[in-house]
């Protein structure tokens, strides 16, 4: 006993410290200098590590789609700009021709 509300004992066969800490069973790793992870840590360490790839995947989809948005727009801004270029083009030879005759 620690105190009266912890206590350990060590296993052999295990090589892990058995903890009684403030009513909770525990197991403690001496090589690595950590407890060990309870059924519900572990999974809501999962839990969190899935949500986290969840969101990184949502972000790069937007950012894919926010992408493939910003190149449409550039390829119909250059679109424009060469059909008014065309356009000025043609006004230019016009007035052009109109001063000849």
């Amino acid at each position: 006993w620690h105190d009266n509300m912890r206590c350990s004992g060590y296993s052999e066969v295990l090589d892990l410290y058995v903890c009684w800490e403030y009513g909770r069973l525990r197991w403690f790793d001496p090589n690595t200098d950590k407890y060990l992870l309870t059924f519900f840590e572990e999974r809501n360490m999962r839990l969190q590590e899935t949500e986290r790839a969840e969101q990184a995947e949502t972000r790069a989809d937007f950012e894919a789609y926010t992408r493939q948005q910003a190149e449409a727009r550039a390829q119909q801004a250059e679109a424009e700009n060469l059909r008014l270029r065309a356009e000025l083009e043609a006004i230019r030879r016009s007035m052009q021709s109109n001063e000849g005759n």
